[in-house]
């Protein structure tokens, strides 16, 4: 499969929420207040944005959001169909993964952890949270190499379990293991 690199927008979309990181030091970035509520300023900005209620899940907003803004500041439009996966505004992870099979974008975690297809800055990194049976958390890779990707990911922890309701934008270190079975990437068209 030969795919080309991701376009101006998804690499400043991921620039952008990895600038929205919380730093818990500083107590700069974006941060849910109260914890555990999945509310906050830039948090409810991000699931309006998406079209979904206030206190919502917001990994997928958070995404949707920076994609919505990079796409706008460089007078881009991104493909409709992209917008409205599953009727919705792509507020969905799964909905992002989705898209990509059928548009064949999508880059399985086997072809990452092989090597044949290495993810790039700007991808969609998709979790298959095994309890959760499926592609249920999502963010943007910030580099990847041998064992893993770095990815900045919202509704996450700063450390520790992999979980789709967290509480902060969060630069992690992935294994690929972490992506799980079905996980994988979405390489978004050179827009």
């Amino acid at each position: 499969m030969s795919l080309n690199p991701p376009g101006p927008v998804a690499v400043r979309a991921a620039d952008d929420l990895k600038k929205n990181a919380y730093d818990p030091t500083t107590r700069q970035g974006v941060i849910e207040s109260p914890r555990g509520s999945n509310r906050g300023p830039a948090i409810d900005i991000y699931n309006m944005a998406a079209g979904v209620p206030e206190g919502s899940c917001w990994c997928a907003s958070a995404v949707y959001y920076r994609l919505l803004m990079a796409a706008h500041a460089l007078d881009v439009d991104l493909p409709a169909d992209l917008l409205l996966a599953n009727g919705f505004a792509a507020a969905a992870a799964g909905a992002y993964a989705d898209w990509a099979k059928r548009h064949g974008r999508w880059i399985a975690i086997d072809a990452a952890r092989s090597g044949s297809i290495v993810p790039m800055k700007g991808d969609l990194a998709c979790f298959d949270i095994p309890a959760e049976h499926g592609i249920h958390h999502i963010g943007f890779v910030l580099s990847a190499g041998k064992g893993g990707a770095v990815t900045g990911e919202g509704n996450t922890h700063p450390d520790g379990e992999l979980t789709r309701d967290g509480y902060c934008v969060a630069v992690r270190r992935r294994s690929w293991e972490e992506f799980g079975p079905a996980g994988g990437f979405v390489r978004l068209p050179p827009l």
